[in-house]
């Protein structure tokens, strides 16, 4: 380790300020910062991943490689359960040194409940040593109205100190960190950009290597600490394109549970891009009220093929390839967000990527190919907004910046200030409400909006905590060093009341061409969310809340136009001023008449037609707005609209403005309620319920898509009896069941309106802990095995689930082979083993060489009686214990090749068959690599079925 890793550099005194810590002189053996007491082999300290309401994902990494283990319980007994890694922990390389990754997923908790852990080697070592056990709170219930508390932060894992690159501590990262650990957050939302440059293994690090780009995430004073109680969800940015993303931050649980993608995605050339292998990352979950959606708007700026940009330039090529790969309406992504949303009708809704909606980073602007433009359809925010987002967070931009967003639009925040090299901001848009960024090259800050100019960067450096408390969310941006800033609260409950018209509209003359619009406050009862600009019919542009007035510079001069400002509320209610100008001749500012006869022609499960009387207006009526509960849903030149996509049986209510060609409104009509016919016809029965994949610690399942008159909403997972997750698509995976053991899985499709119909059950038994193999026949096809002859797959008989495999003959052979990825001098087999009709011999299981040839094999004799045939010394044992036809038997074969003292043993039904123990047996030296189920020679005559075939690199004693 470098001398000048530890060496008292003024970023160290900062860091001791903001965790209230004394200095102190840390020798190599014992650099643990945030674990001081920690065993030596601890190289990442554990922390977690893939909260969910009933488990999380803990993963540490260790100098010595072993099965990981992780202790738990509530508060008082923290050792109260343990769970242990089904394989040796993996190899990754830090700075060329190697370290084994162990990852667990503890599960079976209770939602809102608290837990505390400690994670051990397997043989025993407490890696934590004499500090704490550090604690988590899993997620609340969906329906819960319990407040709770979430941090977001982006850009960050970055050695960067004070603007140089030079190792030492990045102080103010540091602080960040630091202050996410303490601010009491459930959990923590990243907005891209894990690990800079290049999001590796060596960037990523440990606790005991230090340098340049190296341990900027796992270092002792960076994610060490707060990672260990703060579980993060991740998500793809443009630093760290690889597959490190996903193996170093797994989040499995939330992923299948909302039917999304966490996983490497092949994308073929768009627009000239060379083809390439992306991590991709989009996933929802919710908790307390609240959907969150982590989604996927990033690409590589090193790949961006004949992409211009557009207007933005060439930094803004990559935005263009992210809309083409991931948000045109028929790419996948926004095919798949735009099914969850609609699933998720009445949850509060927030929304977290990297690219921006909105940025006054010149180097690092807003994605205009995400935003919407009013009047426009087919954007990512207009798909966000539509399905009831109310808030997004960003980053890429080094900086920290709140948003308003246009009508149809969504609010947004950058926060980017993580712990990676600042930026600046400038040329500040009407929108940005506070924006706060820095120049290292002119060492001073930049400021947007409502903000102060900071004056020094750890001003900049930031994250955001978020509490909700139903409908009232609250962010509090906090510094490196503690200090809140911008703190705004958003009242998303029901609002149907109005904003007064800005009072004291003005346009006056500005510069040779510029027209300059001053307004004063409106008033609201709830409060002024923006106030969007109108120039005649057209939309100039959105200022934020506390701006009082707007620049034209696009007014042509001796032109006469009316200005319109209207001031918004969240609820998209607006209250409107105008005001002429141009030429000294008055405009038109008279508002057309309410619109009259307001009524309901027709209703539907999921729609509603209206009508209305013709308004009259000085001039002329140029179009009608229809708004829904208060808000804006459609704009028409007729006096009719049909409303589509409402929910079955459920009240809504209608008012219609009229608008000039001077864009003056009318007073809204009166209003009119409908409630929307009741939806009683229930969908078909998810069909063709299975498993597509058993392992020890989790099942995938699969079925046929249900069909219904309206819609299929979402589909119900139950376990035994119980939900335990929710899906949008026809997959599921359950990560929270134990090895070894039977589930009963039934699959419950919903419509809009509530009605629900139940797919046939179906049974799936667990891997064993420490299997190498394992297959129920479940897929319904013999797709692990190869070569395959004779052998079938049938739902007659079965031991669980409905599919067993049948090994039948009259003379013909019937079995199947598997080559295993690796070789193995000890094994144990488990086949579930059931004999319809024998009148030979017949064998059941067996090991073989790389090469195919026969080590050992447990079969059936003549006589009924279980028996051993050793292949390679050639010698056959006769067991005493008969196999009765007509029921189900457990029998497992265990060998361990060892030359001429090699062993092989037999148990039925979990009792050793006497006679076939055996030591000091002859099986050569040549390693396991193949399975054999079935019989390979021909001339015999048998009916059996073998099902849950079950290979184990540790014993076999689960059923």
């Amino acid at each position: 380790m470098s001398r000048s890793r530890w060496r008292l550099t003024r970023a160290d005194q900062v860091l001791a300020l903001v965790l209230g810590t004394a200095l102190v002189s840390f020798a190599p053996a014992t650099a643990r910062a945030e674990l001081p007491g920690a065993d030596a082999q601890l190289a990442r300290a554990p922390y977690l991943t893939d909260l969910t309401g009933t488990s999380v994902q803990v993963t540490w990494a260790t100098t010595a490689r072993s099965q990981g283990v992780v202790k738990f319980g509530q508060a008082g007994n923290c050792t109260a359960s343990s769970v242990m890694s089904g394989a040796l922990g993996s190899p990754i390389t830090v700075n060329g040194a190697t370290r084994y990754q162990s990852s667990i997923r503890v599960s079976g908790l209770q939602a809102g409940a608290t837990y505390c852990y400690r994670v051990y080697s397997d043989a025993g070592t407490d890696l934590l040593g004499d500090n704490p056990s550090p604690s988590f709170t899993t997620l609340e219930p969906a329906d819960s109205t319990k407040p709770f508390t979430f941090a977001v932060f982006g850009d960050w894992g970055d050695t960067t100190n004070g603007g140089v690159n030079d190792g030492t501590l990045n102080a103010n990262q540091a602080g960040v960190l630091a202050q996410v650990g303490a601010s009491g957050a459930r959990f923590a939302l990243q907005t891209g950009d894990l690990g800079y440059p290049s999001g590796s293994q060596t960037n990523f690090g440990d606790l005991q290597q230090a340098g340049v780009n190296v341990s900027a995430v796992f270092g002792p004073a960076y994610w060490a600490g707060p990672g260990q109680k703060v579980p993060l969800y991740t998500l793809s940015a443009n630093h760290g394109r690889n597959a490190n993303l996903l193996s170093t931050w797994p989040q499995s649980a939330v992923t299948a549970a909302s039917g999304g993608v966490y996983d490497m995605v092949s994308y073929p050339s768009i627009a000239g891009t060379d083809p390439a292998s992306y991590p991709t990352s989009y996933y929802a979950f919710s908790t307390g009220g609240v959907r969150f959606y982590l989604l996927d708007a990033s690409w590589s700026d090193q790949n961006v093929g004949t992409a211009t940009g557009g207007e933005c330039g060439s930094h803004c090529a990559m935005y263009d390839i992210d809309h083409q790969a991931h948000w045109t309406p028929a790419s996948a992504e926004y095919q798949w967000l735009q099914r969850d949303l609609a699933a998720h009708p009445s949850e509060l809704k927030m929304a977290a990527f990297h690219f921006p909606l909105r940025s006054d980073d010149n180097s690092q602007p807003g994605s205009q190919y995400l935003q919407h433009t009013p009047g426009a359809t087919g954007s990512l925010e207009k798909l966000l907004a539509d399905g009831g987002v109310k808030l997004v967070f960003n980053g890429h931009s080094h900086s920290y910046q709140r948003q308003a967003g246009p009508p149809g639009g969504v609010f947004s925040y950058v926060t980017g200030g993580g712990g990676a090299r600042l930026s600046s901001v400038s040329s500040c848009s009407p929108n940005d409400g506070y924006a706060l960024g820095w120049s290292y090259s002119k060492q001073k800050g930049y400021a947007c909006g409502a903000a102060p100019v900071p004056t020094s960067d750890a001003q900049v450096f930031h994250f955001v905590k978020v509490r909700v408390d139903g409908k009232r969310i609250t962010v509090t941006p906090t510094d490196a060093q503690g200090r809140t800033f911008d703190v705004q609260t958003f009242d998303f409950g029901a609002d149907s009341t109005a904003p007064s018209a800005p009072p004291g509209l003005t346009a006056t003359k500005s510069g040779s061409t510029k027209v300059r619009l001053q307004w004063s406050a409106a008033t609201d009862n709830v409060g002024v969310a923006a106030y969007d600009v109108y120039r005649d019919s057209q939309y100039l542009a959105t200022v934020q809340s506390g701006g009082r007035e707007y620049i034209d510079a696009t007014a042509v001069v001796g032109t006469g136009y009316t200005y319109h400002v209207q001031a918004r509320d969240l609820a998209g209610n607006t209250g409107s001023a105008s005001v002429p100008y141009g030429n000294g001749t008055p405009t038109d500012t008279v508002p057309p008449a309410a619109p009259a006869g307001l009524t309901v022609t027709g209703t539907g499960t999921t729609t509603v037609s209206l009508s209305w009387s013709p308004s009259s207006d000085n001039v002329g009526v140029a179009g009608y707005d229809v708004l829904r509960n208060g808000a804006p849903v459609a704009t028409v030149a007729g006096t009719g609209f049909g409303d589509v996509g409402l929910t079955p049986g459920t009240e809504y209510t209608y008012r219609v403005v009229a608008r000039d060609a001077a864009g003056n409104a009318s007073s809204p009509s009166a209003p009119v309620t409908v409630t929307t016919v009741a939806d009683t016809s229930p969908p078909t029965a998810p069909g063709s319920l299975r498993s597509a994949g058993t392992t020890a610690s989790q099942v995938t399942l699969q079925w046929s898509a249900s069909t219904d008159n309206v819609g299929v909403v979402r589909y119900d997972i139950r376990r035994n009896g119980a939900i335990i997750g929710t899906a949008s698509g026809t997959r599921y995976t359950d990560t929270t069941v134990a090895p070894g053991t039977s589930y009963t899985y039934t699959v419950t499709a919903f419509d809009t309106a509530g009605n629900q119909a139940t797919s046939a059950p179906v049974s799936v038994t667990t891997q064993l802990q420490g299997s190498v193999f394992y297959d129920g026949f479940e897929t319904g096809d013999l797709g692990q095995w190869s070569p395959v002859s004779g052998l079938t797959v049938q739902g007659s008989i079965a031991h669980t689930g409905t599919n067993a495999a049948r090994a039948s003959g009259a003379g013909a052979v019937s079995y199947a082979y598997t080559t295993l990825s690796n070789t193995y001098q000890e094994l144990w087999m488990q086949g579930w083993v059931f004999v319809a009709s024998r009148e030979t011999s017949v064998n059941l299981l067996g090991f073989r060489t790389s090469t195919g040839s026969s080590i050992v094999n447990v079969y059936i004799d003549a006589s009924g009686r279980l028996s051993l045939r050793n292949n390679v010394g050639g010698t056959t044992t006769y067991g005493s214990t008969v196999v009765s036809p007509g029921a189900w038997h457990q029998v497992v074969l265990h060998a361990a090749v060892n030359g001429a003292a090699s062993t092989v043993d037999v148990t039925l039904d979990g009792v050793a068959v006497p006679g076939l123990t055996l030591t000091g047996q002859n099986l050569g030296t040549a390693q396991i690599c193949r399975l054999q189920i079935g019989e390979s020679t021909a001339g015999r005559t048998y009916d059996v079925v073998l099902d849950d075939i079950t290979v184990s690199s540790t014993p076999l004693t689960g059923t």
